[in-house]
């Protein structure tokens, strides 16, 4: 299969995804969706992988030795691939529109959620309380062994109050999707990621869906694309590579700060 082969060919020469991505001038995420035979390259992505991995065109498509020199046949199995692959995303297209509700849904609440919060911080501050300037919320860092990034920061709503009134309100309606996520790199499959809030939660929850259609057409969502409730003390997670994950913590009146803060990051299998 051109995905195994893919992958195989580029383990072989010691390349990572990100390595061939940048050879190639496209995304990781374009290298990850071949190899996990979401897409395929085109006629002359594929000349320009044969190339890097110094193979020929037939050799990539997985032909037989006798088929090396036979340019229809590689013509007439790209074709085949091509025609499977179209039959795959109208599929997906159609779990698309399920999963593109719940993702929306999921958005408009949060967005409703902060408008009401920026709405009751006005009604609380105009009742004569001095207001103040408040910054983001607390920074979430995520680290495995010595490697350490800092999550995105997402959608969120934070406050802080005094005296039952509240002096200042700061508020971002970030959709996850347009959000630019930091990639922690992971030598095992499976691993615990340990995490470290500037300022300790009450509530932690995390949620992870797979990688492979972040950075690509919407239409072109996987129909393995699941949302998944993660493992959490609130200090590790049991996280998995080649997943997207976003932390959702909560405050109550910590030091007088409250609110409701999303982070997300993204998890990569070193090459």
């Amino acid at each position: 299969m051109l995905s195994d082969n893919i992958k195989a060919l580029r383990k072989s020469r010691g390349f990572t995804q990100e390595e061939v991505a940048v050879r190639l001038h496209v995304v990781r995420q374009t290298v990850s969706k071949w190899e996990k035979n979401l897409s395929v390259p085109d006629a002359e992505m594929l000349q320009r992988l044969a190339e890097l991995f110094e193979v020929s065109v037939n050799q990539l498509l997985g032909a037989p030795p006798a088929q090396e020199e036979s340019i229809s046949d590689v013509a007439e199995q790209l074709a085949r691939i091509n025609e499977q692959l179209a039959v795959k995303n109208r599929r997906a297209r159609r779990i698309w529109r399920v999963v593109a509700g719940v993702l929306i849904a999921f958005v408009v609440l949060n967005v409703l959620f902060i408008l009401l919060a920026v709405v009751l911080g006005y009604v609380r501050t105009s009742t004569g309380s001095e207001s103040m300037a408040l910054g983001e919320p607390p920074a979430l860092a995520v680290s495995f062994g010595e490697q350490q990034v800092t999550a995105a920061l997402g959608t969120y709503s934070w406050e802080y109050q005094s005296g039952g009134s509240a002096l200042g309100v700061q508020s971002d309606a970030a959709p996850l999707y347009e959000t630019d996520i930091p990639v922690l790199s992971v030598t095992e499959e499976n691993v615990t990621i340990s995490m470290l809030f500037e300022m300790t939660p009450d509530t932690v929850s995390v949620q992870c869906w797979d990688d492979s259609f972040w950075g690509t057409d919407w239409d072109n969502v996987s129909d393995l694309l699941v949302v998944q409730t993660v493992a959490t003390d609130g200090e590790t997670i049991q996280a998995r590579a080649g997943y997207v994950y976003q932390v959702t913590a909560a405050w109550n009146d910590a030091e007088g700060y409250s609110g409701t803060v999303n982070y997300s990051f993204c998890l990569e299998l070193a090459g």
